[in-house]
């Protein structure tokens, strides 16, 4: 409750408004969307009351995403790209929409097809890409169906798994896309595998030994502002 003792004459007394729960701890990834915060964590992705991205509610069904386990295992990350929401599994993808609605649409993008590398997730120039468990895949939004670019390099990016790839990470940039492959402690063997676009070929770029062989990125910002 609060009250204003300022005022001359009585004011009453307001009931505050109550909500289940703060935003949920040790969350891995977030996110905005629309008038949302989005988090999430290995089982559950938590979204926000609408514009208010400080308070969750756990008693409306339409609060938490808990995407299918049986096959797709924990959840991978997830970012914003053609005007939707993203969400990966490790075998799965899917797409969000509505948030701002009541109850949000959820969809699968593809079935089949998931993220092993949560930090191998890139968003620009009008694409999105990642690690999947077979190799390196793009996606143009829409009805089309992500595609596999990585199909000349199946020896290198063949079964990758979260317990061995866990931890690369990529950048998109000029527009390349550089990973570098690392299981989840972060120890590689410190090449970067770069796809050029506008050509569509793969190269391999070594820093030799004036680099470390362990080096990243300290973050990966996808800031759609109109510019690389």
């Amino acid at each position: 409750y609060y009250y204003d003792d300022s005022l001359t004459q009585a004011f009453p007394l307001q009931e505050a408004l109550t909500f289940d729960i703060a935003p949920p701890a040790r969350c891995k990834y977030l996110m905005i969307y629309q008038n949302r915060l989005i988090l999430g964590d290995d089982e559950t992705w938590y979204i926000s009351d609408p514009f208010t991205p400080d308070r969750f509610s756990t008693k409306s069904t339409t609060g938490y995403i808990r995407l299918a386990r049986a096959k797709g295992g924990r959840h991978m990350n997830g970012v914003e790209f053609a005007d939707q929401v993203v969400l990966f599994t490790e075998d799965q993808t899917w797409g969000l929409t509505n948030v701002d609605l009541d109850v949000p649409q959820l969809f699968p993008i593809h079935p089949g097809v998931g993220c092993v590398a949560p930090d191998s997730i890139c968003v620009g120039d009008g694409v999105l890409l990642w690690l999947a468990r077979d190799g390196v895949y793009l996606w143009l939004g829409g009805r089309e169906a992500p595609k596999k670019i990585s199909g000349d390099w199946d020896v290198t990016f063949d079964n990758m798994t979260f317990a061995n790839e866990g931890g690369s990470n990529a950048a998109l940039h000029n527009p390349m896309y550089d990973i570098r492959l690392a299981n989840p402690d972060y120890t590689s063997a410190g090449v970067i595998y770069r796809f050029e676009m506008d050509t569509g070929t793969w190269s391999v770029i070594s820093h030799g030994a004036a680099f470390n062989a362990v080096m990243y990125p300290l973050a990966v910002i996808h800031a759609p502002l109109g510019n690389n």
